[in-house]
């Protein structure tokens, strides 16, 4: 009797750590997208990210959502920003080109990118890349 005691305790606790295992999963974070209606004409990332921000801010409020980091353009026009709200937030990486001044070698970016990268998104680091495009750099950031 003691045995089969101790069978049921032990198989109790098996279905208990797999439910819950199953149920953590089912609780990742969801990310929808919101596009742009008005005020979509976009200046650098940091009015991207405010206006992303805003953007998601409005969408679900109910669910408290954040902007991802993940947008959308179309020249200097926002057309989409990526929302999402958290369960149990699974960290994703994911790397964004913000836009900074012109960087003429790699010594300027390395002295450039990393605050530019943190300036875009506390939590961010540079990744190392960046690139010139007309009269503009930008820097690669890793963001989770």
């Amino acid at each position: 009797m003691k045995d089969e005691i101790i069978i049921f305790v032990l198989v109790v606790i098996v279905c208990f750590v797999i439910f819950y295992w199953s149920r953590k999963e089912n609780f990742t974070s969801v990310k929808y997208t919101e596009n742009c209606v008005n005020d979509c004409k976009v200046y650098n990332h940091i009015d991207k990210n405010s206006k992303c921000d805003r953007i998601c801010k409005n969408s679900y409020p109910e669910n408290k959502p954040y902007f991802t980091g993940i947008y959308k353009t179309d020249k200097d026009s926002l057309e989409s920003c990526e929302c999402g709200y958290d369960g149990n937030y699974k960290k994703e990486l994911y790397l964004s080109y913000i836009d900074t001044q012109f960087l003429f070698n790699q010594s300027e970016a390395n002295k450039i990118c990393p605050s530019e990268c943190k300036k875009y998104k506390p939590e961010s680091t540079w990744s190392g890349g960046w690139e010139n495009k007309y009269n503009s750099g930008k820097c690669g950031c890793k963001v989770f």
